[in-house]
Parts: structure tokens; C-alpha cells; sequence
């Protein structure tokens, strides 16, 4: 599939820094993609256009490091990560990513993206697509821990906690269809908001192993945490 981005609007400030649009899937655009859904966000206001990713300043400076390599690699410009407002943060003002992301992937922006966010239909389709925006997502929204049990000490769980109930059904639908065992959505209030969240889960060593060959961690918080897991094994 090719896009047309042709009739995407971009701006001189584009222009000069060199900005080029994708015209066909990736793996990489694709895991951006997942990231932007998990902790990005997409602003547009007083003519300005801004996408921003955030994440927590004492342990994701290593794999904003990563972000901003899929970024050039993607999109062909550079960016800076810096901490501000308590959190590390990229931001680009681009009119052309913006129209990119909101017009050819049709992510939603501004308030309330959280709660109506999903994974472009072209990405669920595509079973090497789905694994890699799965884990852009993951490794931004995413946690993976283990906890007591009666008869089971130190239980592994991957787990995605999300606002929006069509994610969350995705979610649990491509990892069905890749093997895994999906617990039930669960529904629980945010300890921060107001707001309803849906908890995707996934339970016990078989599905983390099968995360570990199908899907993996970039984040390398998490990746060193699904190696401790797993037995030490590599991706």
C-alpha cells in the first residue's frame, strides 16, 4: 500500500529540515507509531503543530536515545530530548508530522486522545506490523512485573493499562491471534483521575516466553526485566 502524502501540507520550517513523509508501512514506523499511541501526543493550536513523546527522566533516557534514532530514520529530522515539567520529553513542530499521524494514520489529538486512541487498521492486519507497534505501545504504557501467588512465588505478568476500550480490545485480539492466553479486560478507576481504565493482561512464564519470540521489549528497562524473567535469554 502506498500513501499519498502528497496532499499532506508541510511548512518551510519542514522543508529546511529536511523533513520526509513515509509512503509505505515499516517496522520502524510502525513501533513509532505504537509509542506515540502509548505516551505521545499530538498538538495543534495557534497555527502551531507539535508532537511530543513523554517519559519518567531517571529511566528512559537510554531509550529516548532509541526514539529519537526511529525518528530520524523514519521522518529524515532531528531531535532533542530534555527534561521539563518533571518529565523527559521529545518535541518536534512539525505541520507535516502532524498531518502524517492525524490524516494517513488518523490518530486522534488534543483532549481526550487518551480515551479514543486505536492502532490503525493497517498496522492490525499485518501480522509482522501488529508485533511491532505492540511493542512501541508496551514499551511506553506497558509494565512487565511478578508478584506471590498461593503455590506460585514471583508470577510473571505483561500488562497494558489504557483509557480507551477500542485499544484495549485490540490489544487483546492481535495477541490472540499470535497465541497468547489474554486474561479478560478488566475495569478499574485510575488511582490518578477520575477516568476508567482498561487493564490488558498477560499471565504466567509460557506467555512471557512467547512475548520474548514474538513481540520483545526495545525499552531497555523493560527488556532487562523480561531477560531476568526469561532465564536470561537474548533477544
Amino acid at each position: 500500500m502506498k500513501w499519498k502524502t502528497e496532499n499532506i501540507d508541510v511548512s518551510n520550517k519542514d522543508l529546511e529540515k529536511g523533513l520526509i513523509l513515509p509512503k509505505y508501512p515499516s517496522r520502524e514506523l510502525t513501533e513509532l507509531t505504537g509509542i506515540i499511541i502509548g505516551d505521545g501526543y499530538l498538538y495543534n493550536r495557534f497555527n502551531k503543530y507539535r508532537l511530543g513523546i513523554v517519559g519518567n527522566p531517571k529511566i528512559d533516557d537510554e531509550y529516548f536515545t532509541r526514539i529519537r534514532k526511529l525518528i530520524k530514520n523514519v521522518f529524515g529530522v532531528s531531535s532533542n530530548q530534555k527534561i521539563g515539567g518533571r518529565g523527559l520529553r521529545i518535541v518536534i513542530n512539525s505541520k507535516g508530522m502532524f498531518g502524517f499521524f492525524t490524516l494517513i494514520l488518523a490518530l486522534p489529538h488534543g483532549e481526550g486522545k487518551g480515551a479514543t486512541v486505536k492502532i490503525p487498521k493497517i498496522f492490525v492486519k499485518d501480522k509482522i506490523l501488529s508485533s511491532s507497534v505492540l511493542r512501541g505501545i508496551f514499551d511506553t504504557d506497558g509494565t512487565i512485573f511478578t508478584s506471590d501467588k498461593k503455590g506460585a512465588i514471583d508470577y510473571p505478568c505483561i500488562e497494558l493499562t489504557t483509557t480507551s476500550i477500542k485499544l484495549a480490545k485490540q490489544v487483546k485480539g492481535i495477541l490472540a491471534i499470535k497465541g497468547f492466553r489474554v486474561a479478560n479486560i478488566r475495569e478499574s478507576k485510575s488511582k490518578h483521575s477520575k477516568l476508567i481504565v482498561y487493564k490488558v493482561s498477560l499471565y504466567g512464564k509460557k506467555n512471557v516466553s512467547l512475548w520474548h519470540d514474538k513481540i520483545g521489549f526495545s525499552n531497555p528497562n523493560k527488556y532487562n526485566k523480561l531477560m531476568k524473567i526469561n532465564g536470561g535469554r537474548g533477544i
